[in-house]
């Protein structure tokens, strides 16, 4: 027996030693090959183990990024060929999508050649960032492609233009938004908004009528996050839904006929009594009071007013302003001061205010 186990050990001995002779000839054989070909052996590993991963986790890979690097994978293989016009996040960003030497008209025809390929029954996700020079039909296209797809979270944002793009009034009607953000675009519903399953909405760089603010509120029973950034057009907020709990506001601005200005004799009201969370940041050119805001658990008051406060009259005003707002805070669980307000204080306690 002895015997035995004597010579099978001695056999696995020699079976470890010439594998390992294998790995070492192996391994001598691979580091005397090009570095350019061991690179490529590499990838195609690689490429190999990917391609051999379900098509529907490829689908959400290929959804994480810009439709620029997605239709690129169309050149890996003859799997990978097609893969792509099933995902479900459609991410057109001009800067992604266009090199210095590419014409703008250039980024209109990859949107338009892209979608026309997409073959996915639902889209999840669709963003469209450029600069948008008076180009509605094509934009219009696009809005009625995600809206029939049942686009749940629509982000559009035409930056850096004059122009101004008029959404199209089937926009307002929407069952299945579930997020929304819209940046310099002209915000005019003929009629009643309906957007039955929105929880988030954002708007930027929009001016917005007290009755379309009206509209917006009644129109989305579900909305949860509100975020209003530099925006003109109202002075008061009036929000009764149950389901809001989030509220930012960022540079809220008078207009007057495109020009901002400060009025002293304007104030923004905000009576939100379900609401939980308010940040108010960025510049004002007019005042704040708050009415009715008792839930709220969180508050941030970082805004800092466009008027100077050097003088006397300007510094109490601003000081009895915003003691009344902290007044009204006094319940809450976390307030944030930013540097403005710390500033008037300090000031106001300095002159003995």
């Amino acid at each position: 027996m002895e015997e035995i186990n004597s010579h099978s050990s001695s056999s696995d001995s020699r079976a470890i030693n010439d594998s390992e002779s294998d790995y070492e000839e192996e391994r001598s054989y691979r580091s005397r090959e090009p570095a350019s070909k061991r690179l490529k052996t590499d990838k195609e590993t690689l490429g190999d183990r990917l391609s051999a991963l379900p098509d529907s986790l490829l689908i959400h890979i290929l959804s994480l990024l810009s439709m620029k690097d997605v239709v690129k994978t169309s050149a890996l293989s003859k799997k990978w060929q097609y893969l792509w016009t099933s995902v479900h996040n459609l991410i057109f960003a001009s800067e992604d999508c266009l090199t210095p030497d590419r014409m703008k008209w250039q980024f209109f025809a990859f949107v338009d050649k892209t979608l026309i390929l997409c073959s996915c029954t639902k889209i999840k996700k669709f963003l469209v960032h450029f600069d948008y020079y008076g180009s509605d039909a094509d934009v219009d296209s696009w809005i009625r492609f995600a809206s029939e797809k049942n686009v749940e979270d629509l982000d559009l944002n035409f930056y850096g233009s004059s122009d101004v793009y008029k959404l199209p009034q089937h926009l307002f009607s929407n069952s299945s938004l579930r997020k929304l953000k819209l940046s310099l675009c002209d915000f005019e519903p003929g009629g009643v908004i309906s957007w039955g399953s929105l929880k988030s909405l954002s708007l930027d760089n929009l001016e917005l009528s007290e009755d379309v603010i009206e509209k917006i509120l009644s129109g989305c029973p579900l909305l949860e996050d509100l975020e209003l950034s530099t925006f003109s057009g109202f002075s008061r907020l009036n929000v009764t839904s149950p389901n809001l709990r989030t509220l930012k506001l960022n540079d809220l601005l008078v207009d007057e006929g495109g020009l901002v200005v400060v009025d002293d004799d304007v104030w923004f009201e905000i009576s939100a009594p379900n609401l939980q969370s308010l940040e108010i940041s960025g510049y004002l050119s007019m005042k704040c009071r708050l009415v009715n805001v008792s839930s709220l658990v969180d508050a941030n008051l970082s805004f800092c007013l466009t008027t100077p406060i050097d003088s006397t009259d300007d510094c109490e005003d601003y000081r009895n302003m915003l003691l009344k707002l902290l007044e009204i805070l006094g319940h809450v669980k976390e307030l944030t001061i930013g540097n403005w307000c710390t500033r008037v204080l300090s000031i106001s306690e300095v002159k003995g205010l």
